[in-house]
């Protein structure tokens, strides 16, 4: 019992140390999720800001262009040499032409904007607006800068911070616009930029502005103002460049805020700020939703453990040590456990294997037994006595004739047919040795019948192959035995080989009395079945080991021959380049 809790004590160690890694390679890929969503969320943040700051640059540097071109106007230049104009009509004419192509300049874009036509030394203004009164005092109190500026201004009776630019003509009477030719005036309202910023602010989190460190942050009205200027206070601290990113913390909150200076409103940046905490608050869920699941998994992973513990542990641990008495030879061993699973099948199955075990060991010595009486039959059948009789019967009588030619042959082959068919060290000889045993046998049978002819046509480039030894002999000696000698009329026994893409096929044939088609089915039934006294060891030793060494389709069949009698097929299946069965 000490043993089974040690095991349970073990596999709650394992579930633990399994957990570890678990949980340190979450904490890692956590970590790498996070800078990895930093990271694109940054790249992401300056992709969104370079577009906005593009399009924002590329409508003032439009508004800019309206007023170079608008220096070069042929009536721009007549309405400044209107003095020496006589034609009171020319110059209202002049004038109108003016008021009509700035106010069609200012009106088409999408942006609210106004121009204004200035000329210092007549002391004249012309609007684009029609309703905008002229104010001397406004161009004379104010430094005109080859830059944007951004003023708090009264347009037409209404207080709105704008952004101005001016061009003078000529240029170097920028700061003395009293002997200037012409001043422009290009001026927008920030409600453009907050409606442009509402449009790009729309779905996201944070806030998005345009921030100046000398001015106020221009915002969407919907934006949160008083986080707005927080993070604008934050930022007069920081040195900013051309475009980045800063990770910043106000009023206890970590933002992720990035950045990008516009080329034509110069010192003004779009900001944009993300909370940080709602950045990665899917990564928390997920992190939590791993901690209860992995907490969940552990308490499943020891009830789990538990159950394998007592409805497979305990009962492979009888298991094991019943076999282990059995195999220190105890038969009498059972299992008495009631289990309500699959162990119940095979407790039932191992009381049952081990009742039959005695039975098997029984039936393998049976078996044993059987192969060696098939051995020994045919080594028997290798030293026929009867042959061995009729050959030293024939020998007698020659010796009485005076014939000693006959008995120098039929001593010759009689003892080379002996010593290739009783040597046992090789099993596989070539196939021109098995030729020459039958040659042997077939000689000394046509000596002692005279009544019998052979041939045997077999390739010369088969001659060298490997065969199992005494595979054709006991086929012609049937041959001879059924075939020949019962009949009193003179015989014929041939033996050919040939070969195909598949296998090499070994005939013998004689012209013997044969058998009927049902005899040969019986036949072939036979030589498949386990040996017995109906069918001759010979014939089924070769049928069962051409099977055994060269495999399905090979092996030894029948059926009637050409000559009269029966035909034996012996089969070879060629083995594959892989297998060799030698």
């Amino acid at each position: 019992m000490r043993r089974h809790v040690n095991i349970f004590n073990k596999i709650i160690v394992m579930i633990i140390l399994l957990l570890i890694p678990i949980v340190i390679l979450h904490a890692y890929s956590n970590q790498v999720s996070k800078e990895v969503v930093r990271q694109e969320i940054m790249e992401s943040n300056r992709s969104r800001l370079s577009f906005f700051v593009s399009q924002l640059d590329t409508t003032v540097e439009q508004f800019s262009t309206v007023a170079f071109m608008l220096m070069e106007d042929p009536d721009v230049i007549k309405f400044q040499d209107r003095l020496n104009t006589s034609s009171l009509f020319n110059q209202v004419q002049t004038m109108e032409s003016l008021q009509s192509k700035i106010h069609l300049q200012s009106n088409v874009r999408n942006w609210a904007n106004d121009i204004v036509l200035y000329f210092p030394q007549m002391d004249e203004a012309i609007y684009s607006d029609q309703l905008h009164s002229y104010d001397r005092d406004y161009f004379n109190s104010h430094l005109l800068s080859n830059q944007w500026s951004y003023r708090h201004m009264n347009w037409n009776g209404r207080e709105e911070d704008r952004f101005v630019w001016h061009t003078v003509t000529p240029l170097h009477l920028r700061q003395d616009i009293t002997k200037a030719n012409l001043v422009i005036e290009v001026n927008f309202p920030t409600r453009n930029i907050t409606n442009m910023l509402a449009q790009f602010q729309q779905g996201g989190i944070g806030a998005t502005f345009l921030y100046h460190p000398d001015g106020e942050p221009i915002a969407d009205k919907d934006a949160d103002i008083r986080r707005i200027a927080r993070v604008a206070e934050q930022l007069h601290t920081e040195q900013l460049g051309t475009s980045g990113n800063i990770q910043m913390t106000v009023a206890n909150q970590k933002y992720l805020l990035s950045y990008q200076e516009s080329e034509q409103l110069a010192g003004w940046y779009l900001i944009d700020y993300k909370p940080l905490d709602h950045i990665f608050l899917p990564i928390r869920r997920t992190g939590t939703l791993f901690f209860v699941s992995t907490t969940l998994l552990c308490l499943m992973s020891f009830l789990a453990a538990f159950l394998l513990y007592r409805n497979v542990q305990r009962p492979i641990f009888h298991l094991t040590r019943s076999l282990q008495q059995m195999k220190a030879g105890d038969y009498s061993v059972r299992l008495n456990m009631k289990t309500n699973n699959e162990f119940s099948f095979l407790i039932q199955r191992f009381n049952a294997m081990v009742e039959q075990i005695q039975e098997l060991i029984e039936r393998v010595l049976a078996e044993r037994i059987r192969v060696r009486e098939s051995h020994l039959k045919l080594l028997q059948s290798q030293i026929n006595p009867h042959f061995l009789y009729n050959s030293f019967a024939f020998i007698q009588n020659m010796a009485h004739l005076r014939k000693y030619e006959p008995i120098i042959a039929m001593t010759q082959n009689l003892s080379g047919y002996y010593r290739n068919t009783t040597r046992v060290e090789n099993q596989w000889v070539s196939l021109g040795e098995e030729i020459a045993i039958v040659t042997q046998y077939l000689t000394i049978q046509q000596m002692q019948l005279h009544r019998f002819r052979y041939s045997i046509a077999i390739p010369p480039t088969l001659m060298d192959m490997k065969v199992p030894k005494l595979f054709l002999q006991p086929i012609v000696e049937n041959a001879v035995v059924h075939g020949i000698e019962s009949q009193l009329s003179e015989g014929q026994i041939k033996l050919s080989a040939k070969e195909n893409e598949k296998a090499y096929v070994f005939t013998v044939e004689d012209s013997g009395p044969g058998l009927s088609p049902e005899q040969i089915r019986m036949l072939a039934l036979k030589i498949v079945a386990p040996l017995s006294e109906e069918v001759g060891c010979g014939l089924w030793n070769v049928h069962q080991r051409c099977l055994y060494k060269y495999g399905e389709g090979s092996g030894v069949s029948f059926d009637i021959s050409d000559l009269g009698g029966l035909l034996v097929r012996i089969t070879m299946v060629k083995p594959s380049q892989d297998n060799d069965v030698v």
